[in-house]
């Protein structure tokens, strides 16, 4: 599924609960790692693996991991083969069998 903001990835999260988030850490609204806060909240065994351009990043995710939440982050530019191997490592083999 696919979400172009914080709050319509948690409408659908509330619906379809996700094995996975990939999500920028600089979106409107809210951050990648605001949104990975609020869906683990409902959704403790999603896992999340987000990517950022920024610097800014990595104090967000010390905020996080000082809160309790430790997230897998990447940094742009992503090869696509560096996402692939990331989501290999996240997502439970027979859950990425129906990712092709």
């Amino acid at each position: 599924m696919t979400a172009y903001d914080g709050l319509s990835a948690l409408e659908i999260a509330a619906v379809i609960p996700p094995d996975l988030l990939i999500s920028d850490v600089s979106m409107p609204g809210m951050t990648g790692i605001e949104l990975a806060i609020l869906l683990r909240q409902s959704v403790q065994d999603c896992n999340v693996l987000l990517f950022s351009g920024q610097a800014t990043t990595v104090d967000l995710l010390a905020a996080a991991r000082a809160a309790g939440y430790d997230f897998t982050a990447l940094s742009k530019p992503v090869h696509p083969r560096d996402m692939l191997a990331r989501v290999s490592e996240l997502v439970p083999q027979n859950a990425t069998e129906s990712i092709a």
